[in-house]
């Protein structure tokens, strides 16, 4: 009984202190926790309160600091999970939509230490994620999957997995060193990932079409602010057509990459923040 009062004191507590601080020191605030625990940049168009303890914001965008958003949310909800409380866990649930998509999951810790974060996509338009251009232009359709990410305690390394896979996507040119490679229809495209002992294994982030397929796999190191993790990676391309007919240009610079008659291997170096082909 003892510690179901304790919560409950907590609950109104926090209720009260909640709606007394301005809007703008909890904005001011959570902006600082999200780019000194991993090195993010939030921006929105307006955020505002909602009842009984809730938080909306619209027109977020989320970026490695000092470089342009890798995704855009539309609109996004976040409210407190006191049932939580009850298991010594502080845990906030959110939901969001990406035009015709959806996200949802949690974010929490531990009163002792320790969080985990869970996000959960379906329908998410490709041209929500602008970081993707960098690679595939051109692109349309959506994707799908979910991500968990847990540490076990202040300054520990993050454990957990992502798996993603696209639907209905079509068009797209893989941009190697500038230069658009057709990839024709797409049959298939996703990411895995797995996340332990302060690195990431790439599993493979993969797209599959008619003229040409493409594949990064490798370790990531993980640094903080994320921007500066080290990038160990190697993109396999795998042309099913003639790249470009009668270019003898772009043959030559994948020429020092080439494996076989059809299978070019480039390594991937530098940060997260500043990725470099060819090492």
């Amino acid at each position: 009984m003892a510690g179901i009062a304790l919560c409950l004191l907590l609950i109104i507590i926090s209720l009260v202190a909640f709606h007394l601080v301005p809007i703008e020191i909890l904005e001011a605030r959570l902006k600082e926790e999200a780019e000194s625990r991993a090195g993010l940049t939030i921006t929105e168009q307006s955020l505002r309160r909602t009842l009984p303890a809730g938080i909306e914001a619209k027109g977020v965008d989320i970026a490695l600091k000092g470089k342009e958003p890798f995704i855009h949310i539309d609109d996004i909800a976040a409210w407190p999970d006191y049932a939580a409380l009850l298991s010594g866990k502080v845990r906030f649930s959110y939901a969001g939509a990406i035009e015709k998509g959806v996200v949802k999951g949690h974010a929490g810790f531990g009163l002792l230490g320790g969080s985990q974060i869970r996000f959960d996509a379906g329908g998410v338009p490709v041209s929500a994620v602008p970081a993707l251009n960098r690679f595939v232009t051109g692109l349309s359709g959506s994707f799908a999957g979910r991500a968990v990410v847990s540490t076990h305690g202040e300054g520990s390394c993050p454990s957990g997995f992502a798996e993603f896979r696209g639907d209905g996507l079509e068009g797209g040119k893989v941009s190697f060193k500038g230069i658009p490679l057709s990839v024709g229809s797409i049959g298939d495209a996703g990411l895995d990932a797995r996340f332990s002992e302060c690195r990431v294994d790439l599993k493979g982030l993969w797209l599959d079409g008619s003229d040409l397929s493409a594949r990064i796999e490798g370790k990531i190191k993980i640094e903080r602010p994320l921007n500066r993790s080290l990038l160990d990676l190697t993109l396999e391309l795998v042309p099913k057509k003639p790249l470009f007919k009668g270019d003898g240009d772009v043959l030559a610079i994948l020429k020092q990459f080439q494996g076989s008659a059809n299978y070019f291997k480039v390594p991937v170096r530098g940060t997260l923040g500043s990725p470099t082909l060819g090492g």
